[in-house]
């Protein structure tokens, strides 16, 4: 499975996209470990715009997945885990069956 996510799309814009904030806000690494406050923010804020972006790929991955089951089941009417697992986890309520 990781093999196939480090090849997709998604992925290699979030390393794109995180090596990009890298590179605009981490410092180059200074031998004595002193940094002044301004690098220190900047690293802040590459940690919370990272985070961010990890955020945004998870939450584009989990749709991609479930767009992916539902046009599975649109063209074969079969179930799969991804459609269980979300109709399992869903807040819907649903009636019972009738009795036979």
């Amino acid at each position: 499975m990781m093999g196939m996510a480090s090849n997709s799309s998604r992925f290699r814009d979030l390393r794109r996209e995180l090596n990009l904030l890298k590179r605009q806000f981490i410092p180059s690494i200074n031998p004595t470990g002193q940094y002044s406050p301004l690098k220190l923010a900047r690293v802040v804020a590459y940690k919370v715009l990272a985070h961010a972006e990890i955020e945004f790929y998870f939450e584009e991955r989990v749709k991609d997945v479930a767009l992916e089951a539902k046009r599975q089941w649109d063209n074969t009417s079969s179930n799969n885990r991804t459609l269980l697992c979300l109709l399992a986890f869903s807040v819907q309520m649903m009636e019972e069956p009738p009795m036979t």
